[in-house]
């Protein structure tokens, strides 16, 4: 057990959560600030204004996919129990965000690239709404009123760390 202060403790369960919703944040975040550099790579034949749109557009692709992922990751939940559901949804994430890592530039492979980047981002939202979703539930399952409420505060306290910390 993880002692987070005198009155609340937190298993290692708890700890997970809130360090995959960290890095979720953190990958958002990332992708943010980078935009400016991924813009040329993946779209050298446009103007530079339209490169900064179009990397922008593929970090847009989320308001699209979390309610994908929501949905589905709460279908599963509520089938096959949270624990799968979570798994399964934080070991997607993980694997869309490595993936993004090795994906070939324009001048490898032309247009497949921006084509592969939208469809990892689009991958990476749908299973990071499904973290997100189950994990807020997952957190607070049999805790009590006040406990309940320190981990949603710590919960929404690793999102803000996740986006700091990916600003450095």
């Amino acid at each position: 057990m993880i002692q987070l202060s005198s009155t609340k403790t937190f298993n290692r369960r708890d700890v997970s959560i809130l360090i995959g919703n960290l890095l979720d944040h953190f990958d958002a975040g990332l992708y943010g600030f980078l935009a400016p550099i991924l813009a040329p790579l993946f779209f050298p034949q446009h103007d530079y204004v339209v490169q900064l749109i179009l990397a922008y557009s593929i970090l847009a692709t989320s308001l699209v996919t979390r309610p994908i992922g929501a949905i589905v990751f709460s279908i599963l939940a509520r089938k096959y129990g949270p624990t799968l559901s979570l798994s399964y949804s934080l070991l997607g994430a993980a694997g869309a965000t490595a993936f993004m890592g090795i994906i070939p530039l324009y001048d490898s492979v032309g247009w497949v690239a921006p084509v592969v980047l939208l469809v990892l981002r689009g991958l990476g939202g749908i299973f990071a709404a499904g973290e997100a979703t189950v994990a807020q539930l997952y957190l607070l399952h049999r805790k009590e009123y006040q406990k309940g409420l320190k981990a949603g505060q710590y919960y929404h306290a690793s999102s803000m760390a996740g986006m700091i910390l990916s600003s450095f």
